[in-house]
């Protein structure tokens, strides 16, 4: 029995708080589980299948949903519908009709996308006695809007956190230089510019990155320190 407004707005803000919590993470099988298992529900059909991708389109992840006697049976696998790749492009809602078995089965594909940015598409299977209302295509829709945009301020999250890692790594390096470019302008009383090619040198010798040599360079100077201040 399909769900009708407007017990399809209360669905949807049902759904909403657990998929928010699911896919606020790297997406994996439990977040795509969810979302599938949200827009069957939703849509009372029975069988669907939900995929992403990454930013270079391959292949995330996937999964096949069927409800057969109330029981969920799941597969991981390739994605393998049209409708859904379509709407994946169009980053529209799809349908299509075809005969199966003698039987008719119409099929609606979701895109999952923001800001003209496909992650996916959602697909979902129904019979001849069981077409979707205009309101329940719509409202998931919706759903997958929200599904898209969460996904998508998680992987801005991600990125974030990725640049804000390799810009500290850049000002660590740098800082170490720094230092052992001071270190061995006192050792050897020189001035930073010798001491730098001095340690552009050593690098070369041992065929080890600049800031690798420099890291050693620090470390040992810090040892040697603390054992005359000992010492002393």
């Amino acid at each position: 029995m399909t769900i009708q407004s407007p017990q399809i707005t209360r669905s949807i803000l049902e759904f909403c708080s657990e998929i928010v919590d699911v896919l606020s993470d790297p997406i994996d099988n439990e977040g795509l589980l969810v979302l599938i298992g949200s827009f069957l529900q939703i849509s009372g059909c029975s069988t669907g299948n939900v995929f992403t991708i990454n930013n270079e389109s391959s292949l995330e992840g996937s999964i096949d949903v069927s409800i057969i006697n109330g029981v969920r049976e799941i597969q991981h696998c390739e994605p393998h519908s049209y409708v859904a790749f379509r709407s994946m492009h169009t980053l529209e809602t799809e349908f299509s009709a075809i005969s199966k078995n003698g039987n008719i089965q119409y099929e609606y594909g979701f895109p999952l996308c923001v800001h003209g940015h496909s992650y996916g598409a959602i697909s979902i299977f129904s019979t001849h006695d069981h077409l979707l209302s205009e309101d329940t295509v719509s409202a998931l829709q919706s759903l997958a809007d929200i599904a898209a945009t969460i996904i998508n301020q998680t992987h801005q999250v991600i990125q974030n956190k990725a640049l804000a890692l390799q810009l500290q790594t850049t000002l660590d390096n740098r800082f170490l230089l720094e230092q052992a470019k001071g270190i061995l302008a006192e050792r050897g009383n020189v001035d930073i510019l010798s001491a730098y090619l001095e340690l552009r040198t050593l690098a070369r010798q041992e065929q080890r990155a600049l800031h690798h040599v420099a890291h050693d360079i620090v470390c040992k100077y810090a040892v040697v320190s603390a054992r005359n201040g000992a010492s002393y």
